[in-house]
């Protein structure tokens, strides 16, 4: 019946309909409040300009490798967009909005990423050891803000896992952290008797 072929076509979900879903039956459910945040700049930077208005079913290779090659001078931020697009694909054939293995992420490189890793030197260090102490002395910045810079030098922890630290999770007989809720799941941190102090 082609008037029926019609209706569905015109009545088929489109990627924005698709990505508000996902957002709401998938990422708001099972991701980290930052990860959704994540996720919606992702879309409303880089993904909905460029596959927004399409209709799921119609989203081909050539688009997603169009939009990832324009995103070639941040590769990190187009390896993201890609990996995102490629999950919220695999919901719409799980939904029943695309066939099985259809997912036109397939087969689209990923851009290599070189792992930043930066220490600093101990010049580095002396000087901002100084500049917290001035601050520290100065009054100028709070009390708490000081401490979890130092915490973060003493102890190697994501500056998330300072920031979100609670009582409960720091263990002062023993001289570690034993964080429930890390990037990386539960974890426990050492403290050296410097860290202690600063807590």
């Amino acid at each position: 019946d082609p008037a029926q072929d019609v209706s569905d076509a015109r009545h088929a979900p489109s990627f924005a309909d698709l990505a508000e879903r996902y957002l709401v039956e998938h990422a708001e459910l099972k991701k980290r409040p930052k990860s959704v945040a994540l996720d919606k700049s992702l879309l409303r930077l880089h993904v909905m300009p460029a596959l927004g208005a399409m209709k799921v079913e119609a989203i081909t290779r050539h688009e997603v490798s169009r939009l990832h090659h324009k995103m070639k001078n941040t590769p990190v931020v187009g390896n993201r967009a890609l990996s995102l697009i490629s999950k919220i694909m695999n919901l719409a054939e799980k939904w029943g909005l695309r066939p099985d293995g259809t997912n036109p992420c397939r087969h689209v490189e990923k851009y290599p990423e070189r792992r930043m890793e930066r220490f600093l030197t101990d010049d580095e260090l002396a000087r901002l050891g100084s500049t917290l102490l001035t601050a520290e002395r100065a009054q100028t910045e709070s009390p708490s803000v000081i401490a979890a810079i130092r915490l973060l030098i003493l102890t190697g922890a994501r500056v998330g896992e300072v920031l979100h630290l609670r009582w409960a999770e720091v263990d002062f007989e023993r001289s570690f952290l034993r964080l429930d809720d890390s990037k990386t799941g539960a974890k426990v941190i050492h403290l050296g008797e410097a860290a202690v102090v600063v807590l």
